[in-house]
């Protein structure tokens, strides 16, 4: 089997090419570049089934009026430790910053910041928004509904989205919080794409389902009407299920049925202020601690080292940062052509009449 070639590119470039895609899409500045940078910055992260990947799927919900990209995310309430935002189908990058932010600022002045958003698009990588909370020196959860592509527990159809679950907390080293970030399904959805985008025929087995609810290994076949699992049997279904209700229902957000046809999320940010509870220096102790026990406990055969939650991500910034992003060619040749559409080089130039 051959997978599909990779092109790699440096962040800049990738970057560069996304805000002008953007903003020749009615992206203003800080819209575009929100974007831009949490598409790199999951590819950094190594994280590409939510990087540069999803830029064709969003400009093709801005040309069929699925998405406002101008629109900003605006308060509806602020009340003691909570708040309310309405995100107006602009980006979901622009309303997840704003939304994890305001709840930062909330728990500084309360000890705990609860902040749902509403009519939100796709945020994309929910580890950013918590990731911003560690780096405020602070603790803090991310959780967002969207549309149907799991399959419910003992069921035989789609009833909650792939639910993600987000989570963080700083330690000494600023650049290496520990940071869970799960799909509450087997794997996410853009895993099967990234698959797909690279070539790859078969995946590994328990995935996922065909549309006749029966196994396959195929991200073809996936996208013929599959249905994706939740990760171990009833656990991912409960845990999607709280999910739903925590950043769906209780963001007052669309059933999952229509996030799908706006490709949204219900989302709810909660950030916990560390030294309204214990003494900061105390809590990253602890996480120090815990990050050292880890590093110094010998591997189990077949593993080089045992990593902390987050190890993953930090040392995808390291290695890629040196060696670029690697991009399949189908979707550099697709993201080139979109740019060309938009009267753009594949530099992120206008090109000249």
């Amino acid at each position: 089997m051959s997978l599909n070639p990779v092109i790699h590119r440096t962040p800049a470039e990738l970057l560069r090419l996304a805000r002008a895609i953007l903003s020749a899409t009615g992206s203003p500045p800080e819209q575009a570049n929100d974007v831009a940078e949490a598409l790199v910055g999951s590819n950094m992260a190594g994280h590409d089934s939510h990087g540069i990947q999803l830029l064709a799927g969003y400009i093709d919900g801005v040309r069929a009026g699925r998405v406002f990209p101008a629109e900003k995310p605006t308060l509806i309430k602020r009340e003691k430790a909570m708040a309310i935002l309405d995100g107006h189908w602009g980006w979901g990058q622009t309303s997840g910053r704003a939304g994890a932010k305001l709840a930062i600022e909330l728990a500084a002045e309360n000890g705990v910041g609860a902040v749902v958003v509403r009519n939100c698009h796709h945020i994309g990588r929910v580890g950013e928004y918590v990731e911003l909370m560690a780096k405020a020196g602070m603790t803090g959860i991310a959780l967002a509904n969207v549309g149907p592509s799991v399959l419910a527990h003992g069921g035989t159809a789609k009833r909650l989205g792939t639910n993600p679950i987000g989570w963080a907390a700083p330690g000494g080293d600023p650049s290496r919080p520990l940071v869970l970030d799960i799909a509450t399904s087997t794997i996410a959805g853009n895993k099967v794409a990234l698959a797909r985008a690279r070539g790859v025929e078969e995946m590994a087995p328990g995935l996922f389902v065909d549309k006749h609810g029966e196994p396959t290994q195929s991200p073809t076949a996936y996208f013929d009407g599959g249905t994706l699992l939740p990760f171990y049997g009833h656990k991912g279904f409960g845990l999607g299920t709280m999910v739903e209700f925590l950043g769906g229902a209780l963001s007052g957000s669309l059933p999952p049925e229509q996030l799908a046809i706006q490709y949204g999320n219900g989302t709810i940010f909660v950030a916990f202020n560390i030294g309204a509870f214990v003494p900061p220096e105390t809590f990253r102790s602890q996480v120090d601690q815990f990050r050292n026990v880890m590093e110094t406990m010998p591997p189990a055969k077949g593993f080089e080292r045992v990593l902390a939650p987050g190890d993953p991500e930090a040392d995808a910034r390291l290695a890629r940062a040196k060696s670029g992003i690697p991009v399949p060619e189908p979707t550099w040749n697709g993201l080139v052509e979109i740019a060309a559409s938009l009267g753009l080089t594949p530099d992120g130039v206008a090109k000249q009449l």
